[in-house]
């Protein structure tokens, strides 16, 4: 009785969503179908990583950290990102907001180290939008960027 109930209580967990996959990056990880992933610094077993999976896409959040710090939060779904993403500075105040629809960034906001909106910019097809963007002054104003300006001022988030 004691061998069944361990197939019965193996074959449960195998099949549950909320599996957590521990790995390290010298570990080869073929695959992971559902659940969540932590990816472990070799040097300090600090969670670099989590991300949930979803018949082996990512799908739900996606957190990136470093030296314990939260550093990125992404959605995804199916794969692709989609929704709101939210980058952080070392004191944890919101450097950047990321708006995607099917992986495609439509729209970026930049912050600075108070937390103030200093710039916005908006994409199509995952392009940034050549004369189409802001800044906002110290009173939250907001003013077109100036054409001759725009792309020194524009650093979109990297593309996975």
């Amino acid at each position: 009785m004691k061998r069944l109930s361990i197939i019965v209580i193996g074959l449960l967990l195998m099949g549950c969503n909320d599996v957590v996959h521990e790995v390290t990056p010298n570990i080869a990880v073929t695959h992971i179908n559902n659940g969540l992933m932590k990816l472990h610094s070799p040097d300090d077993g600090n969670v670099q990583m989590e991300t949930s999976y979803k018949n082996g896409v990512k799908h739900g959040v996606c957190k990136t950290y470093y030296k314990k710090r939260l550093e990125l939060v992404e959605n995804y779904v199916n794969g692709k990102r989609e929704g709101m993403a939210v980058a952080y500075f070392p004191s944890g105040v919101i450097a950047g907001e990321y708006f995607y629809d099917n992986d495609q960034k439509e729209r970026e906001l930049q912050f600075d180290t108070d937390g103030k909106i200093m710039k916005e910019f908006f994409y199509e097809d995952g392009n940034i939008l050549p004369y189409k963007g802001y800044e906002y002054d110290k009173e939250g104003s907001k003013n077109e960027i100036p054409e001759n300006m725009f792309r020194a001022l524009s650093d979109p988030m990297p593309s996975k």
